[in-house]
Order: structure tokens, then sequence, then C-alpha cells
């Protein structure tokens, strides 16, 4: 998804390029210890091209601040570390500030605009951000008001009768208001450290990592599971992105006998041999009934057999899980050793070329619908 003209990311594959692709790219490829100078090439510049003269950050360059962009960009450039390089910190900090409304208690997005408790978190997590990147003690007063954004949080957005959050009176609420309404209360109550600011103890939050919107402690667990964790190459993350390609394929299970599949959830006991191959619980009765050692002959290469001789007692019982397990593991060793290439490598080959000609003839396929559908819109007008 990388976007090497702008140095930003797409979205997703053929979408657009925004803020958002940045801080997704940059947070997973974080806490996954994936980050490769590949992979930051170009992304402090396009951060910096979005920050607009107000102080905020677009969603792309040329475009107006927008709270939820101005997060992304900033959490993307501080994992990074190259927040002071990107921004211009005490500018975005004023542009963040103001978009606390005095009357509400509530933050808006842009200017001019009407409050939005979603935004609570995305402005007051880059409040948080912003104090510990302009090393602001934590005793030292707040720069906005977390009392009454709490107030306009619980009062103002919070359904009595079911308990979720919403935009503002008058809607309905949501999952996605609900998830950042309770973030952005988080972030108010924790911004200045312990004892917290909270409107009594039963509106108390656990304190989160506004980077990533996980509480402090499953930071903690994350950081230590991957503390002995070598940093991932590029040639190992594009051997990733190719075996996510492939994974459709290893969610099955299959007895090299009967060809019996067995899928990931049904949990089916299969037993696999030395050399790999896998034998579901009736053939593999059924096949050792007469001697306890049998010549293996699951199909290899698609024109012999294997023919290596097993034993009864060598063979590994495993749930369909655990083979799919293993599969992956020898797939994953295969894609790092043959296909680790890029599409610069592939262009000009048949199965490259192939696979341009089919995506063009689906596209083709989904506009010529599109038109037959607007036709018919068009005819059903007519006929009214």
């Amino acid at each position: 998804m990388k976007d090497r003209s702008t140095g930003g990311f797409r979205v997703h594959q053929n979408g657009e390029t925004d803020m958002r692709g940045c801080y997704c790219a940059i947070a997973v490829a974080g806490m996954l210890k994936m980050i490769t100078p590949e992979l930051e090439e170009g992304v402090v510049g396009y951060i910096h091209r979005c920050q607009t003269w107000e102080g905020g950050i677009a969603g792309e360059p040329g475009l107006e601040a927008h709270g939820g962009y101005a997060f992304c960009g900033l959490a993307a450039a501080t994992m990074l570390g190259k927040a002071e390089e990107a921004l211009n910190l005490e500018r975005m900090a004023r542009w963040v500030c103001q978009r606390q409304l005095a009357f509400e208690g509530g933050f808006n997005g842009r200017a001019n605009k009407l409050v939005d408790s979603c935004y609570s978190y995305w402005q007051y997590g880059s409040l948080s951000i912003l104090r510990s990147l302009l090393h602001i003690p934590q005793e030292e007063k707040a720069w906005c008001a977390p009392e009454p954004l709490q107030m306009y949080l619980l009062l103002a957005c919070q359904e009595r009768e079911r308990g979720g959050f919403r935009d503002k009176p008058g809607k309905n609420c949501d999952y996605y208001h609900t998830c950042y309404a309770l973030s952005g209360m988080a972030a108010s109550q924790w911004h200045r450290g312990s004892p917290p600011t909270t409107l009594g103890e039963n509106t108390l939050l656990v304190e989160s990592d506004v980077l990533y919107n996980i509480s402090k402690e499953a930071r903690k667990r994350l950081e230590r599971y991957f503390a002995d964790v070598p940093n991932i190459t590029h040639d190992e993350c594009f051997g990733s992105i190719l075996m996510a390609q492939v994974s459709d394929l290893l969610h099955t299970a299959v007895c090299c006998n009967c060809t019996a599949i067995s899928d990931r959830s049904s949990g089916t006991g299969f037993y696999t041999a030395p050399c790999g191959h896998a034998y579901c619980e009736s053939c593999l009765h059924r096949v050792f009934c007469l001697s306890s050692r049998i010549t293996c002959r699951a199909s290899v290469g698609g024109t012999g057999i294997c023919g290596r001789l097993i034993e009864r007692g060598q063979m590994k019982f495993s749930s369909s899980v655990d083979l799919v397990t293993e599969r992956v593991t020898q797939t994953r060793r295969k894609v790092y050793e043959v296909m680790n290439k890029s599409k610069f490598d592939c262009s000009g080959t048949p199965e490259y070329d192939q696979f341009l000609a089919e995506r063009e003839d689906m596209v083709q396929r989904l506009l010529d619908d599109s038109d037959a559908s607007k036709q018919r819109l068009a005819q059903q007008e007519l006929e009214r």
C-alpha cells in the first residue's frame, strides 16, 4: 500500500492516499517491529506537507486541517521519532486547544464546526502526545478543560437506556462514537498522570496509551512479547504480504489417502507422518491394520508418490489447527526463499501479465454492470 510518489500510504488497494493510511501502516509496523527504512521513506515529508497554516494536519496536502487526520499524522510521526522534524508542534498545540468549545465543553474537528463526541479522543489524544513531545511537566495546568469535556460526554452524549454514546444530542448511539468517546474520556482523565481527573469514582476508566489507543498494561505486554524478537527486514515484510495472499489456501488440512478435508474450526484429529503428510484417523487405522510399517503413498509433485517408510509409532497426533500452523510455517519459508519478489521483478512474466489482464477484465465488467444499472434506472424514471 506504499505510495512512493507521495511518501504516504493507500488505505486499500487502488484506494486513496491520506493520513489514515500513514497511521495504520506505521502503527501496525511499530507494534510488530516491522518498521524498515523502505517503509519509513518519504513518510515524514508527506506528513510535513499536510500540516496547514492553522497548525492542524489535513488528510492530504492542500486540504483543510481536520482533527482525525491531525491525530493520525502526529501519532505516526511520533512513532517514527520524527515529530519535531515533521511538524510545528507549538502551532499544532494552539490549533488543537482552539477546538474545544466553551459552551458545550466538547471538541469539534474543524474550525466553525459543531462538537462531536469522537473528537474527544482525536483532539485530547493529540494534546497528550504534544505535551509529552514538548516536555510539559505533568503537574502543569492542563491546556484544555477535562471536566467540561467529561460532562458533555456523560450528560449529553451517553444514552440513558442503552448506555452507548452518540455524536451529539439528537443522534443515535453507535459503536464508533462509543469507542472514541470513552477513549477521549480516558485520555482526559489521565492527561496529568495520577491522580486522575474524574467526575466521580464510578466514571474512572483504565489509563490508556494514546498512541495506539490500548491500555497501558496491554502496551507493556506487547513490549514484553516482542522484546526478544529481532526487527523484521524489508524482504521478510514482503514475504509476509505474499503469505497473506495465499492464506486462504491454508485453511484446510487434507488426508493424503482419502482426501478428506477438515477446516480450521472442526478440530478433527489428523496424524502427521515424519515426511509431513497427513492421515485422518479412519485412514490411519485402516492402513496400519495389517502391518506396523507402511509406505507413504502421498502424491508428490503430481507425478509420483512419497515412498517413505513410516511406522505407526512415528505418527504424530495433531488437530487440523496444528496442521495448518505447520503448513503456514513451511509455506512461509518457501515464500521467503522463492517468492520474495516485488511487482517490478514480476513485470513481464506470463503469470503477472495474465493477472493484470484478468484484473482489467474484472474492472471492465464492473463498469459495464454500472452502466447497465444506470440505464435501467433512467428507463424506470421515464416509465414513471
